[in-house]
């Protein structure tokens, strides 16, 4: 016997509450097969009726799997059936980090804000999807715009670390450029381990002396493997032909999710 569709105002409400129960298992974190399984069954039921925001789930499903190949399809697949939906594009976004994708979740979030000028949720997701991609400078222009689509209110609580790296490097004429060429090496260091969730943590450091940028990036895993991906980083970007500048001014790496983010 099949089973027999909701009404549509009950489907759209379960629909929000596998959303909602997906918020709580963050990517590259343990999470309940069990659940998961049941709400993706209940979820393609309704795949026909609402498309474009099943496809979404079943992205984000996908992502939190560590399934990208399953998570591009759904979410070009949610944007074909909903174009107009800047929901849809960060969450793609947000997926794309997810993989360590960094570079191409800039890219793809400075799309989005031309197809979408005036939507403050996806210059948010620029600023910080170009932090993650090391794009320092790029970010505080993400910046500037948000002020101006929010008259200035409302600023993000990471703005004033998110300058203050931005104004250091640019001193020490450290570009965009140099730092994402070394992100890009902690980007294929944690795709070819299958790390997911990374999460980019900065700070603008200062001692007496020395200053310098740490752009560390937060993963699930345990110290002892957070330690030899450390090993493993410093052994690549020690065969790369990089500028003593950019050596003094930035320090990058990984940090276990127990360990605070002081250097």
């Amino acid at each position: 016997m099949e089973r027999s569709l909701p009404s549509p105002s009950v489907a759209q409400k379960e629909l929000l509450a596998i959303i909602g129960r997906l918020r709580e298992m963050p990517i590259g974190r343990p999470y309940n097969d069990i659940l998961l399984d049941r709400d993706r069954a209940l979820a393609e039921s309704l795949l026909e009726i609402y498309p474009s925001r099943v496809h979404g789930i079943l992205g984000i499903m996908a992502t939190i799997t560590g399934q990208e190949g399953a998570m591009r399809h759904h979410f070009l697949e949610a944007r074909a059936h909903d174009p107009q939906s800047s929901y849809i594009r960060i969450n793609h976004i947000v997926a794309l980090q997810g993989f360590a994708c960094f570079s191409e979740a800039a890219q793809e979030s400075r799309e989005a804000c031309r197809e979408f000028p005036r939507q403050v949720d996806l210059v948010t997701e620029a600023v910080h999807s170009c932090v993650a991609a090391g794009r320092f400078h790029e970010a505080v222009n993400w910046l500037d715009e948000r002020a101006k689509l929010e008259d200035g209110r409302t600023p993000l609580a990471e703005e004033v670390g998110i300058r203050a790296c931005s104004r250091f490097l640019l001193e020490v004429r450290v570009s965009d450029v140099e730092v994402e060429t070394v992100q890009g090496v902690i980007a294929s260091l944690l795709r070819e381990c299958g790390v997911l969730g990374p999460v980019a943590r900065y700070r603008m450091c200062v001692e007496e002396v020395d200053h310098w940028v740490s752009l560390r990036y937060r993963l699930p895993r345990s110290v002892a493997e957070v330690v030899q991906l450390e090993w493993e980083l410093a052994g690549r970007l020690a065969a790369m032909d990089l500028s003593d500048r950019l050596h003094r001014n930035l320090v990058v790496g990984f940090l276990a999710e127990e360990i605070n983010d002081a250097d």
